[in-house]
């Protein structure tokens, strides 16, 4: 087999167009011209001529081969893992991680993970930095493993988890094996070297986490008492918020640098590499959260990456201007936009340009459009734009179609795109040359069978270049993907003209696997759909796809003003759900509703920050929101709607919504999330009180307080405690006489109106707003003539009998205000 098969994407000069032709000059990660200038070269150049000279280089292609298979194989045995695997009863997911990361009990695959960075950002670590990671990962190795021997031993099954030495020695292996990863994570972040050892921070940091996990949920089995299970907690909260942002902060640094320089392959080779070795991984953080998700949650990664495209090396080496930079972005990055599938392609072909020496017409894809569908049971295929060159001489004929297709409704889709391009360079500077796709070779999975294989040929043998475009898989690391390993699926193909002559390069989009292509909820277990794959977006105000901030796993879905966005969903078997959002809302609260017809229909609040979010958005800016009440689906069901929206009251500012969930709802979660609810209803009402006794209210109780212990009361499930519930019900009426008779404010909630107050004509009783229980006050603003010269002020207010006020008191005036404009 060819060993540069071996490569995330190769390039093979040949003067041929015969696929299985070995590679005259193999090199990582593009190939290069031996006569070529080093003037506006890089790193890649520079490690083309190493095997040839005594310079080390700083990354071989062993190394990134090996760095790309265990990142992608760690996310995928995460996947599977959180998506599938029994909580109890289960090998530790640590054991199989530690295999990837010490294979033949090493750190080699640490230290290649530093030397993918260091290649990325052309800059070695010195050896005292190595030296000291290394030291570190050799004592983490020993701690870690022998923990998770203690823990599969306990959890074999019913006899272990009872037995209390097994209990104590998993224990005592957890305390070693935290303090172990606690220990060596700052040197991990060593001051000036943070981002090329940052992928070996963040693999820590994962195993951390889920070593946190492990204890949150099996603490109390373990025989650890309350308090210790609660502070184990809340480290594990803090440190997924710490360790996303520490990661996320200095790979941004790197990724502007990189486009500083302008060099925009080099830039993309960052972005992809680090999305594939870091962002995976820290978008699964968030889902760590035992408390959140205590049971296995299926999910999906649906963001996109782009593989080197098929251009020269001097186009793939060129440092462009900040124009040209910021063209070849936008013309070979798709913009944000709903998930969707590549379907299908068209493919026209004409002259590109004629042999100068015969006249010779040499053919070419010249333009290209793209078939997707949005994810639908039945999708709703669109066609987009021609790409490539225009129709405008003669000789752009297009006389000569080609269909790249997927068949709808199929489970097939493209891992592996070979490509072979022509190039005439008509001139010497740079921006001569005319270039297009000659060859295209797919490879699709078709079942458990063989790759399905599409080759269309030109047969133009005039200065073909060919490169070999996928996402490694999860088999062995040295070969290409095959229809049984796969692990990213083709999304897209783009084009762009910077820096030619005539013609274009050709870039391939991705898109992970976990990302299908249909919404299915899984049975037994709570199942996120990410925002962005709705069927379609809508209101009257803009509802818009933006970037996500490369934690999320993906984009965003915002929403302003009167929006609306429709996620269509299968239902395969008969299950009650709840849903819960996760969800960004800056400044006030904004009242939603989520609908299902004929199903579900249920208002409900995204509550705001008070203030502007940081366009970066952290980790802690993102919250969740349980839709009180739940619903039963019918199995084998396939077109679900469920709409998200305002109807009735726009939204102020934006909120942007991540992902919806889909909790099943169970005996087991119903006990759950019943004590759950059960608890913080307690704690809430036995806060408006002084004392256990409830005699008086706090000083600073509000009605407001009031209101929301009872929303939480509301939230107890009856048919678990129905006696509990009742008490709590008292408890909270008992509040509101108390609060009612100290305030010598009458009618101070609005029950009956504007009774006992004094009002301007414009102000008005409102009710049936999920912030509030029963009426409200609104209060527009105030009036003014057509001529500006007369102001009608909006005022309420209440004279309060001098009788009632006790001398040497002092009293509080106080209120609550849902929302306000410039007050």
């Amino acid at each position: 087999m060819n060993q540069n098969n071996q490569n995330e994407i190769q390039i093979i000069d040949s003067s041929s167009n015969d696929l299985s032709q070995s590679n005259r000059n193999p090199r990582y990660p593009l190939a290069k011209d031996p006569n070529a200038s080093f003037e506006n070269s890089n790193y890649k150049d520079w490690l083309a001529t190493c095997e040839e000279s005594n310079v080390e280089p700083l990354l071989t292609e062993e190394d990134l081969r090996d760095a790309l298979f265990t990142s992608i194989s760690i996310t995928s045995t995460l996947f599977d893992f959180l998506s599938f695997e029994p909580i109890v009863g289960a090998l530790n997911v640590l054991s199989r991680i530690i295999g990837f990361l010490w294979p033949n009990n090493n750190t080699i695959t640490w230290q290649r993970l530093i030397s993918v960075v260091e290649a990325l950002i052309d800059r070695r670590a010195t050896q005292d930095v190595i030296n000291r990671a290394v030291r570190q990962l050799e004592g983490l190795q020993v701690n870690v493993a022998q923990y998770t021997t203690a823990f599969n031993n306990w959890n074999a099954n019913e006899a272990t988890r009872n037995n209390p030495a097994l209990q104590r020695e998993v224990i005592s292996r957890f305390n070693i094996a935290d303090g172990a990863l606690g220990s060596a994570i700052p040197e991990f972040r060593i001051e000036g070297y943070e981002l090329i050892t940052l992928t070996v921070y963040a693999q820590a940091a994962n195993m951390h986490l889920l070593l946190l996990r492990d204890a949150v949920i099996n603490g109390k089995l373990w025989g650890q008492e309350d308090k210790t299970i609660d502070d184990l907690y809340k480290l594990q909260v803090c440190l997924i918020d710490a360790y996303t942002e520490h990661c996320m902060s200095f790979y941004r640094q790197g990724l502007q640098d990189l486009r500083n320089r302008g060099n925009w392959n080099a830039f993309n080779n960052y972005r992809r590499t680090m999305t594939i070795t870091l962002l995976d991984i820290i978008s699964l953080f968030s889902n760590y959260d035992a408390r959140v998700y205590p049971t296995n949650t299926a999910m999906q990664l649906t963001r996109e990456v782009y593989t080197e495209p098929n251009a020269t090396p001097q186009w793939l080496n060129h440092n462009f201007n900040t124009a040209q930079f910021n063209q070849i972005e936008n013309d070979l990055i798709r913009q944000p936009s709903l998930f969707n599938t590549f379907i299908g392609a068209t493919l026209n072909a004409s002259t590109l340009f004629r042999v100068d020496f015969s006249g010779v017409p040499v053919p070419a894809f010249t333009r290209f459009n793209i078939r997707s569908g949005v994810a639908t049971p039945n999708p709703i295929v669109t066609t987009g734009p021609w790409l490539g060159l225009p129709n405008s001489t003669p000789d752009q004929t297009f006389n000569l179609t080609r269909r790249l297709n997927i068949p709808e409704n199929s489970p097939m889709y493209i891992f592996r795109i070979n490509s072979t391009a022509t190039t005439h360079n008509y001139g010497s500077q740079f921006g001569n040359w005319r270039t297009g796709i000659t060859r295209m070779v797919s490879y699709s999975n078709e079942g458990t069978g063989p790759s399905f294989v599409q080759d269309f040929n030109l047969n133009t043998s005039y200065g073909v270049r060919t490169i070999d475009s996928y996402i490694p898989g999860t088999g062995p690391a040295s070969e290409p993907p095959t229809a049984l390993n796969y692990s990213h699926t083709l999304s897209t193909m783009t084009t762009s003209g910077v820096g030619f002559l005539q013609g274009f390069v050709t870039a391939y989009g991705w898109s992970h696997k976990s990302a299908a292509a249909t919404n299915r909820l899984i049975p037994g277990r709570t199942t996120q759909f990410p925002a962005v794959k709705s069927r379609v977006l809508g209101g009257s105000a803009g509802t818009r796809v933006i970037s996500g901030p490369g934690h999320t796993g993906g984009a965003l879905v915002a929403m302003s003003g009167y929006s609306a966005l429709a996620i269509t969903f299968e239902s395969p078997s008969r299950q009650r759900y709840r849903l819960r959002i996760r969800f960004v809302k800056d400044f006030n609260n904004a009242s939603l509703r989520a609908f299902i017809p004929g199903v579900f229909s249920q208002p409900f609040t995204l509550l705001g920050s008070g203030a502007a979010v940081d366009p970066n958005l952290l980790l802690r800016d993102f919250r969740y929101v349980d839709v009180p009440g739940s619903f039963e689906l019918m199995g084998n069901v396939s077109n679900y709607d469920l709409t998200i929206d305002n109807p009735s009251t726009s939204i102020t500012g934006t909120c942007l919504i991540d992902k919806i969930e889909f909790i099943p709802v169970d005996s087991t979660t119903l006990d759950y999330e019943g004590k759950q609810h059960l608890e913080k209803a307690k704690k809430a009402v036995n806060n408006l009180f002084t004392n256990n006794g409830k005699e008086a209210l706090k000083v600073d109780t509000t009605d407001y307080d009031v209101d929301q212990a009872a929303n939480l009361v509301e939230c107890v499930p009856e048919e678990l405690y129905a006696k509990e519930k009742m008490i709590l019900l008292d408890e909270v009426k008992h509040a509101k006489q108390l609060s009612e008779s100290r305030n010598l404010i009458q009618n101070g909630n609005f029950a009956f109106y504007t009774d006992k107050w004094t009002t301007s004509n414009n102000v008005n009783v409102q009710a049936n707003n999920p912030i509030f229980k029963g009426n409200y006050l609104n209060m527009p603003g105030a009036g003014q003539t057509d001529t500006g010269v007369t102001t009608f002020p909006t005022y309420i207010f209440q004279k309060i009998d001098e009788s009632k006020l006790k001398p040497y008191t002092r009293y509080k005036a106080r209120g609550f205000v849902g929302s306000s404009n410039e007050v």
